[in-house]
């Protein structure tokens, strides 16, 4: 859990600070990035070794993006990246409302080991919940 959540954590904070300093306002919008992150999202599963970085990039992809980086008030943030992206797992919301609390505590840098461990049991949970899904439906098939 902790390997993952700070591989996701290490990628998806220099993607975001790297922009920051690239760029002075958020210059990407939810919808200009929505196909890109739907991609990444189909990229997230147990058997893709490139599937932490597909979920950091999601996370930075969102976290850099107008709707997201111009304001401090999660609710408003959650209603944009569902109107817009529309993720069908709720623990996905869960993983990018801990991620946008963590930016919005100072030092957002300062992180704990409990927050690294559950930003990846929450990784993990989306990937089992993934293989899992993907097991019903191949019994499924096979009844059929």
């Amino acid at each position: 859990m902790i390997n993952a959540g700070y591989a996701i954590w290490r990628e998806a904070i220099a993607d975001i600070m790297a922009d920051s300093i690239l760029s002075e306002n958020a210059t990407l919008t939810l919808p200009m990035v929505k196909d890109e992150i739907r991609h990444l999202n189909r990229e997230i599963s147990i058997g893709n070794p490139n599937s932490k970085k597909a979920m950091s990039l999601i996370l930075a992809y969102i976290m850099i993006s107008a709707e997201v980086a111009t304001t401090a008030d999660w609710k408003v943030t959650e209603k944009e990246i569902r109107k817009t992206i529309k993720f069908e797992e709720p623990i996905v919301y869960g993983i990018l409302e801990m991620f946008f609390e963590q930016l919005h505590t100072s030092p957002f840098w300062t992180i704990t080991p409990e927050f690294i461990t559950e930003l990846g049991q929450m990784y993990l949970e989306l990937l089992s919940m993934r293989a899992f899904m993907i097991r019903i439906k191949e019994i499924q098939n096979d009844e059929q």
